[in-house]
Order: C-alpha cells, then structure tokens, then sequence
C-alpha cells in the first residue's frame, strides 16, 4: 500500500510492504543493505542468490511487490501431421517437433546413482508439455507452451535501477524503459508526497482481437491456448516494447496519485476506486471478476479522507482482523439459532470467537475457515450476488434464509466438527497453540481468502498443530522526513535458517508479540546499535579478523 501527499499524516509519501513469500526454501527473504559510497545505499530484502534489493527503500523513495494476475504465457495447441505424430501443421506446412535428450543423475532409496535420460519436444512457439486428461499429447494435437519470461534478460538491470532511482520518474522511467520485471505489481511512494502504482511485468502481446481471432474454446481455465496451425497467431511484435513479442509500457496500467494505490494480488482495476483501471486485454488486467477480501477490507480501512500514518498502517496487518466475517458471521450466529443440537459445538465457538485471527483467537476461526472453504463453491450462497459496478461491497450475506443455503452450512458445519476432532485441536485451544512456526513459536495471522491482511498459509503439522509454511515475510513501514527515511519492520521469519543461530527465531517472537524495530539505514543509526560489529574480509588470503 502506498499512501501519498494528500493522505500521509506529515504529506510525504508512506509505504506498507507485506509480501507474502515463503518461510523456507529458495524463495526465502534475507534482509540486506547495500551501499557503494556516492553510487548506491539501499535497504530491504531480496531472495538468495539476488546481488539487489528485491523490496526496499533508499533516501529517496520506498517501494514494494506483490504478485500480479496477469498472463505471463500462452499454449498453442498443435496440429499433429496425420502421418507422424511427432510432426505439426503451420499454415498446412509440415514442420519437425525438435528433439533433445536431457540426461539427469538420479540418486536412488538404497544410495546408488544412475543417468536417467528424456527426450524433449519442442515447436517453434515452445516446449511441448503434458498435462494428462487436460493437455494430452494424442495422435491429432499436442502443446506448447511460449513463455514470455524466457527471454527476459533484463532482471538484475531492472531491480539495479529501482535501488538507485531517486524519485518516481526515474522509477517508473526504468520499469517502462526496460521491462525486466517478470510477474509482479509495483508500488512505491518517495518523499515528496506521491504514491505510484504499475502492472507492468512482461506479458505476452496478445490483445483481444489476436485473442478473438486465435484462441481455443476449449482452454483450461485461465490458461490461454492459442491456435498452433496458423502464424497469424503468433504474439503482435510491437517496436517500443523492450523484446520481441510482449506489450509495450503505453499499453499496460499505470497509476500515479497524491492520496492512495493499493493492491493485494488482484488485478489492477482497483488500486484505486476513484479511477478505475479498465480497458486492458484479459491478459493483462480484468474488471469482471469479485475483489479479493484482502483488497476490500483494504480499501474499507482506507475510505475517507482522514490523514493516515505508520500506525494506522501496521495496525491494518496487526490486528488480524478477518474481514470476512464482518460479511457473513451474523448471518452465520442467526442460523445458529435455529440448528440442531449436533452442531451446537461449533455454534458455541463462532459465538464466543473474536472474529480475528490473533494468537488468543479461539477454534470458533477454524471453524469459520472449514465453513467458508465448503460454501465457496456455491456462490449461490451469497445473499447480494457479485456486482462489477459496486466491486467493494459484493458479493455479501449469506443468505441462511433459504433451505438449500441452511443445508449447505449443516453439512459443513457436521465436516468442520470431523475435521477439528480428527485433526486433534482441542475445544478450548488459541490459535496461537495451533499454528506456529518450526521452532514452536506462535505465529499470528490467518488465511488470505478470509481477508487476513497478515495473511498466513499453514499446514497440518502433528496432532493439534499446523505449521507455518508461508506468508507474511518481510514487513516493511516507511515513512519521510526532511532527514531522510523513518523505517520500522521486521522478517517474520527471522534472518538466519540455521536452528542453532541466534537470529533464527528473534524476529519471529518479536512478530508474534507485534513489536516492529526500527530499521536503521544510516551510517550513524547504524553504528549506534549496542550490537554492532564490523568484520573486514581480507582480500589477500580471505581471513576473516573481527573488530569490536
């Protein structure tokens, strides 16, 4: 979320950063600050193996990701030759299927090694790939599958000149020039007061009429299967674009404003409702289908024109609030006054559950988490139907009032007992007794399609528990002065992944008891940490000599 001149409490630009990432693994955050004397001094985090900072801020301006929902490939469904199935038709041309033999190492159970090898098939548009009983490989058709990113080149140069940029001109100058970002949302405020928000990663150019003219009625879901016999469907090339085959900048949504942008993984269309983001190709951007509870609790927190500051938007993640039961729980404790005695247990901890999902939250969330997975797929079960033209308010209501509805919700409230019984959680438990991290820890937060801004994906994990497995990563607040940045945040995971380190767990208490540091960034708030230490590496024979 980026706050601008016109909302921020002292009219400077202030950014919440809460990308929900991995808790182990390679796609792990690692806090870090770089600083190249008169060239380079940011602060953020990136994921291992990244030599830049992935989200951050430097003196200038903040900034932050989320993942898009835009389209960053196409399948083309191919024409098989009728006379040799590892041949395509193009324009009734009779084309090869290239061959490699990919040869991997493959350790077995008793230690043992062996080569295994595979043989891989491509088109012009793509490796063939196989999905069986959705993208079969038959005697008539087959499929590739184009991807934009492989020949994004660009990455590193990309995130290189955001840690540099001084403002968001030069900002969005690079994300526009360069197109080297893969498959993310960028939003970024900076000091003077604005709050910028781009949908532009590297998207396949393929508008709506390419789309009308090439695509497959028989896609799967949001795939988008193109016709593999004609080249007319190949990707529009346009010459502003950064690389062949991929929308230019002009064509993909940018929005910059002095009061707010926001986005929490949908598509661009609301990032702020006073000026709706429309008129894009499905593959970049859609305004048809329901926001995320995410977003509209978002924007329920941002409506009005009161002045918003670091407070106001830490409390959005730290008060784990699950906005959906705001739509649907009275609806929820009124047909509980009418249900039979078998269901009476959940009843009871729906009634006494706080509607959050904090650490002293009751199992009346798991609960309500189970109902809401059973109904989701009936949208019947709303009471108010999804709207496009009021996306913030619908869909809404459960409409307990109809017999097929209250049926629906005894048979899910009969599972959701099973569940929580088989599972082992006890009646009285907290959440925070039932998810934590490895190490134990409670870990706050709750599911995102509940609407949990501190949003949290955990799993079974042993009798009564449920480990955090992603979520809420690096959290970031950061505001300006007329010195510079104020940050205050924290890894909710904590720095290091080694169990025995200090720093494996620090950050993680600190998460749970919602106690953000602040982040220093310069050489004085640096150095002015009791715990600070410098470590010189010799270049000559790479020993290591500590001074305190």
């Amino acid at each position: 979320m980026a706050v601008g001149a016109q909302r921020s409490a002292n009219g400077r630009g202030l950014l919440l950063a809460n990308p929900h990432f991995p808790w182990m693994g390679g796609m792990r955050f690692y806090q870090m600050q770089l600083t190249i004397p008169g060239q380079l001094d940011v602060m953020g985090a990136a994921l291992p193996g990244l030599p830049v900072v992935n989200i951050g801020f430097n003196r200038h301006l903040a900034w932050t990701h989320t993942v898009d929902t835009s389209n960053h490939f196409t399948l083309y469904r191919l024409q098989l030759d009728p006379k040799d199935p590892t041949r395509y038709l193009l324009d009734g041309k009779s084309l090869p299927l290239a061959q490699q033999t990919i040869s991997v190492t493959v350790k077995a159970d008793n230690g043992s090694l062996s080569q295994v090898e595979r043989q891989v098939y491509s088109s012009q548009f793509g490796p063939v790939v196989q999905w069986p009983g959705r993208l079969d490989w038959d005697a008539h058709v087959a499929y590739s599958l184009r991807d934009a990113n492989l020949d994004n080149t660009r990455v590193l140069q990309q995130w290189y000149q955001i840690n540099r940029a001084d403002s968001l001109a030069a900002l969005k100058g690079s994300v526009e020039t360069l197109q080297g970002i893969p498959w993310v949302n960028t939003l970024a405020v900076d000091q003077g007061g604005g709050a910028l928000y781009l949908n532009q990663s590297v998207v396949p150019y393929v508008d709506q009429q390419l789309l009308g003219a090439c695509s497959n009625p028989q896609g799967q879901g949001r795939m988008v299967v193109l016709d593999g016999s004609r080249s007319a469907c190949q990707w529009k090339v346009d010459a502003q674009a950064a690389q062949p085959g991929i929308f230019p900048a002009r064509l993909l949504p940018s929005l910059e404003r002095q009061d707010f942008v926001q986005n929490s993984n949908d598509p661009a269309w609301m990032a702020n409702p006073a000026q709706p983001l429309t008129g894009y190709s499905p593959l970049v951007s859609r305004s048809d289908q329901p926001l995320g509870m995410r977003s509209r609790f978002a924007l329920q927190r941002l409506q009005g024109t009161a002045r918003l500051g670091v407070d106001d938007l830490q409390r959005m993640v730290t008060d784990d609030e699950v906005y959906l039961a705001s739509l649907v729980l009275p609806d929820l404790l009124q047909w509980c006054k009418g249900a039979g005695a078998d269901v009476q247990a959940v009843c009871s901890s729906l009634a006494a559950w706080n509607g959050k999902a904090d650490l002293d939250s009751g199992i009346g969330l798991v609960h309500f988490q189970n109902l809401f997975n059973a109904l989701a797929g009936y949208p019947e079960s709303w009471r108010v139907a999804f709207n496009p033209a009021d996306p913030q308010h619908t869909p809404r209501g459960l409409a307990v009032e109809q017999a097929a509805v209250r049926k629906l919700v005894h048979e899910a409230a009969l599972a959701s007992l099973k569940q929580v019984n088989d599972s082992g959680v006890a009646g009285e438990a907290r959440w925070g007794q039932v998810q934590q991290a490895l190490d134990g820890t409670p870990v706050p937060g709750g599911p995102q399609a509940l609407g949990v801004y501190n949003a949290m994906y955990s799993v079974p994990h042993g009798q009564g528990k449920r480990l955090v497995v992603s979520g809420t990563s690096y959290l970031q607040l950061v505001s300006f002065t007329d010195k510079g940045p104020e940050a205050r945040g924290l890894l909710a995971f904590s720095q290091s992944s080694e169990a025995a380190s200090a720093h494996a767990s620090d950050q993680t208490k600190a998460f749970a008891a919602k106690q953000l540091a602040v982040i220093p960034f310069t050489e004085a708030q640096i150095k002015a940490d009791p715990a600070y230490r410098e470590v010189v590496i010799s270049e000559g024979d790479k020993g290591v000599v500590a001074q305190q």
